[in-house]
C-alpha cells in the first residue's frame, strides 16, 4: 500500500512556522499557568490557619530528573525522565512534542512533565527529531515532502517505547502516551501497532494518517482534544479519527472546543484551556494510573 502522508501531516501548508511557534508558546500558558484543581490559590493564609494548613495539606513528592538515551540506526536519542524520587514502580507516560522540537520550547513540556511526576508518574520526554538531525525543529510545511523523515521519527518513537519499558521504575501494565500536534500523529500511530503495551493515548490537535484508518483493528483508549477553528490541523482530523474508532467499537472520548485555535492560541488563559488540561490529567488517572 502506498505510504502517503496527509497534506503536511494534516497541517495546512499555508500556515507559516511562526504560527506553530506562537501556538507552542501559548501551550506554555496552558500547561504551566493553570493551577491544579486540588491546589489552593496562591496567597497568604489567614492568621491562625497557616500552621494548621501546613500540617493538613499533603505535600507533593520530591521528583528526580535525569536524561537517559538509546541508540537507533546509529543515532543516539536523548530521553528526559521525570519521576518521583522515592523508589518504586510508577505508571509511565511517553511524551511527544510538536514539530518545533525541544531546544527552544522544551521547557513547556518539562513543566508539564514535572506536574505529572509530582502526581506519581514516570514521564519520558523523547528527543525524537534528533534521529534526523532536526533537533532545532522542522517546518510544518516540509513534513509532507519528506516521508522518509516521518518514518524515521515513527521508528524512533517505537524505540523510545521499548527503552521506557526497560526502565526498572516503570510499571509496564500502566502506560500512556501524550502527543501534541505532530507528536499526536506519532502517538496515535504507535497506538495502532502497540495496543498490547499502551493503555491510553492523549491526542492533542493531531490525527491519524489517512491510509491507516482502514487498517485500524486495535487501539488503546483515546482522548481527542481539538478545536473547530484550528487553522493548523483541521478539526476534520479529529472527526475522522473519532468516526473510525467508534465504527470499530474502540473506546474514545472527545472534546472539541470552539474559537480557541490550534493549541488554544486564541485564549491561552481561558476556561477551555484549563478544562482541557484537567481532562487530560483525569484521563490518565482513570486509564493509566488507576487501572
Amino acid at each position: 500500500m502506498k505510504n502517503t502522508l496527509p497534506r503536511c501531516t494534516g497541517i495546512r501548508s499555508s500556515v507559516r512556522r511562526a504560527g506553530l511557534l506562537t501556538g507552542l508558546m501559548c501551550l506554555t500558558l496552558l500547561l504551566c499557568a493553570a493551577v491544579p484543581a486540588d491546589h489552593p490559590p496562591a496567597g497568604k493564609a489567614p492568621a491562625g490557619k497557616a500552621a494548621a494548613a501546613k500540617d493538613i495539606a499533603p505535600q507533593p513528592p520530591t521528583i528526580h530528573e535525569t536524561t537517559t538515551e538509546f541508540t537507533i540506526q546509529g543515532k543516539t536519542i536523548p530521553v528526559e525522565r521525570f519521576a518521583p524520587k522515592a523508589r518504586g514502580q510508577y505508571p509511565a507516560i511517553l511524551m511527544l512534542h510538536a514539530c518545533t522540537g525541544l531546544r527552544t520550547f522544551g521547557w513547556i513540556y518539562r513543566e508539564e512533565a514535572r506536574v505529572l511526576a509530582r502526581d506519581g508518574y514516570a514521564v519520558f520526554l523523547v528527543h525524537y527529531l534528533e534521529c534526523t538531525d532536526d533537533g532545532n525543529g522542522v517546518d510544518a510545511n516540509n513534513i509532507a515532502a519528506a516521508p522518509q523523515k516521518y518514518r524515521a521519527w515513527r521508528d524512533t518513537v517505537r524505540g523510545a517505547l521499548d527503552h521506557m519499558l526497560k526502565q526498572p521504575d516503570v510499571h509496564r501494565a500502566r502506560v500512556g502516551v501524550f502527543g501534541v500536534s505532530l507528536g499526536a500523529y506519532l502517538a496515535l500511530e504507535l497506538g495502532t501497532t502497540h495496543s498490547d503495551r499502551i493503555h491510553a493515548v492523549a491526542n492533542w490537535f493531531g490525527g491519524l494518517r489517512p491510509e491507516l484508518h482502514g487498517l485500524v483493528k486495535k487501539m488503546p483508549r483515546v482522548l481527542i482534544i481539538h478545536d473547530k477553528d484550528d487553522q493548523t490541523v483541521s478539526v476534520r482530523e479529529a472527526h475522522a479519527l473519532e468516526e473510525t474508532l467508534k465504527a470499530r467499537k474502540l473506546p474514545c472520548e472527545s472534546k472539541i472546543y470552539d474559537k480557541q485555535g490550534h493549541v488554544f492560541v486564541n485564549y491561552p488563559l481561558g476556561e477551555d484551556c484549563a478544562d482541557a488540561k484537567q481532562r487530560t490529567r483525569d484521563f490518565f488517572a482513570r486509564y493509566v494510573k488507576q487501572r
